[in-house]
């Protein structure tokens, strides 16, 4: 026999080491709905059938708990590979519209100077200016 104090009790009390099982394993059964416990109890009872046929319907229990925690970790990673293809899809098309962007930019700037800073008058009377590419220079001419 094991000699154990009660929480908010004055004095001692003797339970049996089966009566501190029981309870130890109620408390495990209560929180089935915790995977890390629902891992160590298929773990424990995996071991020997006659335990999981006596606690057959816990061993169900947690087996759905653990089911669900990986159905959940799956579909958080199917979440996080479309989250880094959305970023990857998203990350073109900003960089697409920067470069975009910076074009248009230029072409303001461009724009600008032109409006502020007219063409030179020589740049301005070539467009007035005929070429006659056909008359040739004579040697006599020069």
């Amino acid at each position: 026999m094991s000699q154990t104090t009660k929480a908010g009790s004055n004095g001692p009390s003797f339970a049996s080491a089966r009566q501190v099982d029981a309870k130890h394993l109620a408390d495990l059964l209560a929180r089935l709905h915790d995977p890390v416990v629902a891992e160590l109890f298929i773990a424990f009872v995996d071991d020997s059938p006659e335990l999981r046929q006596e606690y057959l319907g816990a061993c169900l229990k947690a087996a759905e708990t653990v089911r669900r925690q990986e159905m959940r970790f799956e579909r958080a990673r199917a979440a996080g590979r479309a989250y880094a293809r959305a970023r990857g899809q998203i990350s073109f098309a900003a960089h697409a519209f920067l470069v975009a962007g910076r074009y248009i930019a230029a072409a303001i700037r461009r724009a600008r100077v032109e409006r502020h800073h007219p063409a030179s008058p020589a740049h301005a009377e070539t467009a007035n200016v005929v070429a006659f590419s056909s008359v040739r220079r004579t040697a006599a001419g020069k």
